[in-house]
């Protein structure tokens, strides 16, 4: 939920300068606690599908509503709010097909805003002192954030373990402002989970 707004609230700055706040609250208990967890790989539940709720929630205009009519976190909320928006386009990108096929979602991020992907997230593999991440593993994405930038550059020394080159995206998370950089870190572009479920939730009418 938070992901999906990310790139949505994005999009609206890029695409009319407004700064908006919408209710993850809302999305959540209309859209994602009406599907039970379903194995890895499947189009609904909490591992990585998400998006797909997300967006039936919003193509079908139940949302989004404001955060302030909503907030985060109220459980079991269910209430019937104004939509402020009528969305009229969800990009899907193509997952990434190696470390350095980045285009695509570079692209999107120039012209729309943040694009949602999912990562696979351990704490055994975020380096605090750089705010850096790299997976190297086989999991299945498990947590979802925006990507919003890249740096071609960013050396691969910062890595608790160091993939084999440089560059990283720069990454919104959605665990608060007291994390990471600021809320944000760098993600290898060697990471084997990052980019993908790359999704762009444009600005609405």
């Amino acid at each position: 939920a938070h992901a999906t707004y990310g790139s949505l609230e994005s999009c609206d700055l890029t695409e009319t300068g407004k700064v908006l706040y919408f209710s993850e609250n809302n999305l959540t208990n209309w859209a994602a606690d009406n599907y039970d967890p379903v194995a890895p790989g499947q189009p609904f539940g909490w591992n990585g599908g998400i998006a797909l709720s997300s967006t039936a929630y919003l193509a079908g205009w139940f949302g989004p509503v404001e955060e302030v009519d909503d907030p985060y976190p109220n459980p079991g909320s269910w209430q019937q709010l104004t939509v402020r928006q009528h969305i009229q386009k969800v990009y899907f990108l193509p997952d990434r097909t190696g470390p350095l096929d980045n285009d695509i979602i570079k692209s999107a991020v120039m012209q729309y805003g943040a694009v949602y992907t999912s990562m696979y997230y351990d704490d055994a593999y975020f380096n605090y002192s750089t705010n850096a991440y790299y997976f190297s593993g086989s999991e299945y994405g498990n947590h979802a954030v925006c990507i919003v930038g890249w740096d071609d550059n960013y050396p691969k020394t910062n890595f608790s373990t160091q993939p084999p080159g440089d560059g990283a995206f720069i990454v919104r998370n959605s665990w608060g402002s007291s994390w990471g950089e600021g809320g944000y870190f760098y993600i290898s572009y060697y990471d084997t989970a990052i980019g993908i479920e790359n999704v762009v939730f444009t600005a609405g009418e």
